[in-house]
């Protein structure tokens, strides 16, 4: 996020001789300042670091869904055994 910061304040740099150019030129000055200088450096940055984000997020979550798949199939190893102890036989595929 530091990154966001410091491009603004260097995209705001230039707003200055943008703002003393409006009388003689109009709008269009300022507009390009906001789309090719502003928007450019700062909203980069802070999409990276949202990506980064996200992607922290759903590297937690597969290895929670890992551990807990992890578990399952433990489970229902074990209830396999169980049942291959009383002498119960699943039907062939219903549990593996």
């Amino acid at each position: 996020m530091w990154c966001a910061y410091a491009f603004a304040l260097l995209a705001l740099v230039s707003l200055p001789s943008v703002i003393q150019s409006l009388p003689d030129l109009g709008p269009q000055p300022l507009i390009s300042w906001t789309a090719q200088t502003f928007l450019q450096l700062v909203l980069l940055s802070v999409i990276m670091v949202g990506q980064r984000v996200q992607q922290e997020s759903s590297d937690l979550r597969a290895v929670a869904d890992n551990e807990i798949l992890t578990t399952l199939r433990e489970l229902n190893q074990a209830q396999l055994e169980v049942l291959r102890r009383v002498g119960s036989t699943p039907r062939a595929g219903a549990l593996d």
